[in-house]
């Protein structure tokens, strides 16, 4: 796909982007130029391919210098914006981290092969996917946002992806990861929400590898499947119709065997929220790279902005493989932050409050799918979310359901 060739070769020539923008430009692009080229010297010095950690203040640095070089240079023009500020994203995390070579080997292995086709290339055109990015931008660069957008290096996280975070305690409790129970040795496979005082939703698809009509479904309430935690058995419901009549109805209803008194249920955002919402906050507990094959178990969390907020276009379920009113998408093709396997029924939030870092401001919109029909990775290139607006009667009609 022309544009994100284009991208990635902005990434292979352009670490101190010194080609960009360098006539007619303010003092606020060249400092942030500087800023981003200030962040590439220091990783120069430490030692090749190790990977250094960035503080949330470093991180914020980072968005909020990307955000203020790109929109110097792009002015209005959105698909631009998100252009420049992808890149300069990538390049500055992974310059600070010690990766810049690296992560040019891996941009260019993992995305130039975009031969993907008129889809991808017309879900690059759409003005609301690129004004949704420039929002999530604009809110993660203002001080104590709470927010992560796309980071880089993109190899190196996904929930996949870059901007990936591993979820603070003070968050999310409701996201737990879900597996089966057999022989008395617990197999995690996919993520899930605790929506009522026994009420985990998850995806259709996990309904197998959570032993289908067995009481042998087991959930994990905490941040790492490696360590100790609480966890709790229970039976796994689908929906009736899953995968008929050409929908795919992808979700799955877990009840426990016992109620759930120290951990809030999530609240399911109304049509309304999800409708306004420009993006989603997607945690889970699945693999971390773009191929989805290492990683799982620990929880994670990336901001994604929203290309379809309900499938409702025209030429939506064609392009994006989505159910139309009642799926949501997020994310695009090269982007990289993204939900991968094993993140599968994990919770998609919007946000509904001021504060980002206030758990109370956030509501459940949907969970995690499958990835679009557009992309070119397993991982990285955009993901379909079931809204559970669109399915709470079922959720709530399942057999011993308490909310």
């Amino acid at each position: 796909m022309a544009p994100f060739r284009t991208l990635v070769c902005a990434v292979l020539i352009l670490p101190g982007f010194a080609h960009a923008g360098d006539t007619g430009v303010g003092g606020q692009v060249v400092k942030a130029k500087s800023e981003l080229r200030s962040l590439e010297t220091e990783a120069a010095r430490g030692a090749k391919g190790l990977l250094k950690s960035f503080t949330p203040q470093e991180y914020h640095a980072l968005v909020t210098a990307a955000q203020d070089y790109a929109s110097q240079v792009a002015g209005p023009d959105d698909r631009q914006f998100t252009s420049l500020s992808v890149t300069a994203l990538s390049t500055a995390v992974a310059s600070k981290r010690g990766l810049l070579e690296e992560v040019q080997a891996s941009e260019l292995r993992n995305v130039a092969p975009a031969a993907s086709g008129p889809a991808s290339e017309d879900v690059w055109e759409w003005p609301s996917l690129h004004k949704n990015y420039r929002i999530l931008m604009e809110q993660a660069a203002k001080p104590n946002s709470g927010l992560f957008p796309i980071t880089g290096p993109n190899y190196l996280a996904r929930i996949v992806g870059p901007g990936t975070q591993a979820v603070p305690e003070s968050l999310f409790q409701d996201c737990v990861c879900i597996g089966r129970r057999l022989a008395g040795n617990d197999q995690f496979c996919c993520t899930g929400v605790l929506v009522g005082k026994n009420v985990v939703v998850t995806a259709g698809h996990c309904y197998f590898c959570l032993g289908a009509d067995s009481n042998t479904a087991v959930v994990h309430f905490g941040l790492d499947t490696s360590l100790v935690g609480r966890r709790v058995t229970g039976k796994a419901y689908r929906h009736q119709q899953y995968g008929e009549n050409g929908l795919h109805n992808d979700i799955a209803v877990i009840v426990l065997d016992q109620l759930v008194t120290d951990i809030a249920p999530r609240r399911i955002a109304t049509s309304s929220e999800v409708d306004r919402s420009s993006f989603i906050r997607a945690a889970g507990f699945g693999n971390t790279n773009y191929e989805g094959s290492i990683g799982f178990g620990l929880k994670r969390m990336v901001d994604v902005p929203m290309a379809s907020v309900c499938c409702c276009r025209e030429g939506d379920p064609a392009k994006l493989g989505c159910d139309k009113e009642l799926e949501l998408v997020a994310g695009f093709v090269g982007l990289g932050a993204d939900s991968c396997r094993g993140d599968s029924g994990g919770p998609a939030y919007v946000l509904v409050g001021e504060n980002a870092a206030d758990d109370a401001s956030w509501a459940v919109a949907a969970v995690t799918s499958r990835a679009t029909k557009s992309s070119i990775r397993p991982c990285g290139d955009g993901g379909i979310y079931v809204r559970l607006d669109k399915f709470e009667s079922f959720i709530r009609s399942v057999p011993g359901a308490q909310f």
